[in-house]
């Protein structure tokens, strides 16, 4: 396990040992597993009990959960899955800056430079606190698809920019 300080002064703990596969495959059995069980009609219901979600429509849980590149809202289920088969594009290519493993028996931790400055990173599956990865959006799309993430408790296998870790 690893003890980080992100760059902006948060303190995480990340599990080096699970792979970005694995995150993809959990989430995306955990989000298939609730669309096998809930209809749209359901799913929307549900999504309507929380806060702030009380007049969504089940036009917009299913661009939430199934739009695809094309339409206005890429949805959770095409994105997993394109990850999956690793050509998802809306996902960025790895910096080529970056030097792998500079402590060889940590893994998780990345060294990169740019011409003006040099970095650390940790790429790993955040354990602890729940790290919220919703973004201030005024998209109602954006916000069903951060709240099924929250609400499914899937994984977040995240690229940060940190400024120390250590080993626990």
């Amino acid at each position: 396990m690893l003890r980080v300080k992100t760059t902006e002064g948060e303190s995480l703990d990340f599990d080096p040992t699970i792979s970005y596969r694995q995150v993809l495959e959990e989430n995306y059995n955990q989000l298939k597993t609730f669309v096998i069980n809930h209809s749209l009609s359901k799913a929307t219901e549900l999504i309507r009990q929380e806060s702030g979600f009380e007049s969504v429509t089940e036009e917009q849980v299913n661009s939430a959960l199934y739009g695809t590149h094309d339409s206005s809202c890429y949805g959770i289920m095409p994105s997993l899955e394109a990850s999956l088969k690793g050509n998802n594009p809306r996902r960025q290519a790895p910096p080529q800056n970056e030097v792998v493993h500079p402590h060889p028996e940590v893994h998780g931790i990345y060294m990169g430079h740019t011409p003006n400055n040099s970095f650390m990173r940790v790429k790993a599956v955040v354990v602890s606190p729940y790290y919220p990865r919703e973004y201030p959006t005024t998209q109602m799309t954006t916000k069903i698809k951060n709240l099924v993430r929250h609400k499914l408790g899937f994984k977040q296998y995240l690229s940060l920019n940190i400024s120390s870790f250590e080993v626990f």
